[in-house]
């Protein structure tokens, strides 16, 4: 007797459970209440409005250096300069970006507006500084992603100065 793709199905609903399935699913939960939090109240199209800024409104792009020397003079990151628009401040961008981040984490590398932006390399964090006359987005990443955040934020200056 050959068994349906139902009965197939309702098995396998049934197989005991790895360790490995239900740290997964401890993971994927949390992941998820870190995006609930980080997005919370916030629209998609605010968060669409922020990234935008990240690629339209960038005045330079330059290496973060770290405040103590740990790591010597390599970066562990980047910072943007954001012209700054009217309705924009550095909370609510950071805030913006926070969710875009929480974002990616939770649901994995999905196409967004800012494809190829710092904010989209795994482990990377935001800050937003009001920087006189100019916002201070400051991305750093691990040992590892550093190069990675410096080299797609450096790329995306570039993209928008060749386009002026």
């Amino acid at each position: 007797m050959v068994a349906s793709a139902g009965a197939t199905a309702r098995a396998s609903d049934t197989a005991p459970r790895t360790a490995a399935w239900h740290e997964e699913r401890a993971v994927a939960r949390e992941l998820l209440g870190e995006e609930r939090h980080a997005c919370w109240g916030l629209s998609a199209e605010e968060e669409r409005h922020a990234l935008t800024a990240l690629v339209s409104d960038v005045d330079g792009a330059f290496p973060l250096f770290p405040s103590v020397t740990r790591y010597g003079t390599r970066p562990v990151g980047a910072v943007i300069a954001l012209r700054p628009a009217l309705g924009r401040s550095a909370e609510w961008l950071e805030r913006a970006f926070e969710c875009h981040v929480a974002r990616r984490a939770a649901h994995g590398a999905t196409r967004s507006e800012a494809a190829g932006s710092p904010l989209d390399v795994p482990g990377a964090n935001v800050t937003v500084r009001s920087g006189g006359d100019r916002f201070r987005v400051e991305i750093p990443g691990d040992f590892e992603t550093a190069p990675q955040v410096l080299a797609q934020a450096l790329a995306g200056a570039e993209r928008l100065r060749d386009r002026r």
